[in-house]
């Protein structure tokens, strides 16, 4: 269980930095679910993982 202030992601979760490490590795079908998967929690989501594939330097974003 996390405590109050801990600023990790739950289990199942991962951040945006984590998703760009994986799209970066994993090609354009992975960069494709990433992305849908992004734009079906929110558009604020899809933006906040957006910005980290380009901050990662992973192409095709």
């Amino acid at each position: 269980m996390a405590h109050p202030g801990d600023q990790s992601s739950p289990p199942d979760r991962c951040t945006p930095q984590e998703a760009a490490e994986v799209a970066g590795a994993g090609g354009d079908r992975v960069l494709r679910h990433l992305l849908a998967a992004a734009r079906e929690v929110s558009v604020e989501r899809e933006w906040d993982l957006v910005h980290a594939l380009r901050v990662a330097g992973v192409p095709g974003v």
